[in-house]
């Protein structure tokens, strides 16, 4: 399997042989693996707390099997990842709340720095997002209201999970002893350790991604200056009022050569950029309903991928007025004219 040139895959056979491995990767099966937890016995378990490196090696082992940049997959899990917790998010929590008198908080009271990442895999769940869930349930803030209490306590649970800083409340076990120093630098523990192993999900991540964004929206920009086509930024449309605006709207309608269904011209009035891989529920339940917001209220447009996308005949197109790209810009544009735009530009030049 290649990549190609505003694609990613030639055929849905590769495609979905990825998203076969990426799910096997982001299994109950595998939580060990992703998670790091390693030599587990009645009494002991070893957690590798590299949580980076250890994720490298593995996105590289999809590369490499796949032929396809880290990036891409790196994206593909995570979008696969966000829905797997959408699913469980409720049925983890009711475990939870249900299970307060019993074994799950037990666990957390009586067990090592590494019991939340444990429970994690055994309930096939986010690391971080079980720790944040956890604290929501049973730990607050004298003086702050809850969401105030679980925002403070997960930026740094070092500072805030000790005597006097915290109330703890756990069902079945008294407040002496879940607000002891004891409990609460072993529960401060288990967060952070928590927080720290997860590659998937995180403040920190979440800090990256949307940077990632912002840096490709940049690179767009940048690449629309370089070929002289006027347009106007999100930025911009927001400062006059428009709702709901892309990324970029183009001043006037252009030509743009699309690798689709029938390889064929497709007008293009606006452009979003998407750093990210376009999988096929991603850019159908999702990114679809987005763009045809912008369709109806600016005419056809484009949605780029910067890490490429699914075959292009299994992505909803609204009848062909959005395109779909990959990796970059088109190379071939069109003015309203019929004119290139290499064409354009050199007359402008010997003007």
């Amino acid at each position: 399997m290649s990549c190609i040139r505003g694609s990613t895959f030639n055929d849905e056979e590769s495609y979905a042989a990825l998203e076969r491995w990426c799910s096997s990767l982001l299994s109950k099966e595998r939580c060990d693996d992703l998670y790091g937890l390693s030599d587990k016995g009645q009494d002991e378990v070893i957690v590798d707390m590299d949580a980076p490196s250890r994720y490298l090696l593995l996105l590289q082992e999809g590369s490499d099997k796949f032929d396809v940049p880290i990036e891409s997959i790196e994206s593909l899990l995570h979008n696969m990842h966000v829905r797997h917790i959408m699913r469980q998010s409720s049925v983890v929590r009711t475990k939870l709340v249900s299970g307060t008198d019993s074994r799950y908080f037990k666990r957390l009271v009586v067990g090592n720095e590494y019991a939340v990442i444990e429970l994690a895999c055994d309930l096939h769940y986010s690391p971080y997002l079980l720790a944040r869930m956890i604290v929501d349930i049973v730990a607050k803030i004298p003086g702050k209201n809850q969401k105030s209490s679980l925002s403070e306590i997960m930026k740094g649970s070092s500072n805030w999970l000790s005597p006097g800083k915290i109330i703890v409340n756990i069902p079945g076990f008294s407040n002496d002893e879940v607000n002891s120093d004891i409990f609460l630098n072993r529960f401060s523990s288990q967060i952070e350790k928590a927080i720290l192993t997860d590659p998937l999900s995180g403040p920190q991540l979440e800090a990256k991604r949307r940077s990632l964004g912002l840096s490709y929206e940049r690179k767009l920009e940048t690449l629309l200056n370089r070929l002289g086509l006027p347009y106007e930024s999100e930025e911009e449309l927001r400062l006059r009022g428009t709702a709901k605006t892309p990324d970029i709207l183009l001043k006037c309608p252009v030509g743009m050569k699309v690798n689709g269904h029938l390889n064929s011209w497709r007008v293009v009035c606006w452009i979003d950029s998407k750093a990210m891989f376009g999988d096929v529920k991603t850019h159908n339940e999702k990114v679809i309903s987005q763009a045809e917001g912008y369709l109806h209220r600016f005419g056809p447009g484009l949605v780029l991928y910067w890490f490429g996308h699914a075959p292009p005949n299994l992505l909803m197109d609204c009848g062909g007025d959005i395109s779909v790209y990959g990796w970059d810009l088109p190379s071939d544009i069109m003015l309203p004219d019929g004119s290139s735009l290499d064409e354009w530009r050199k007359r402008n030049n010997e003007g």
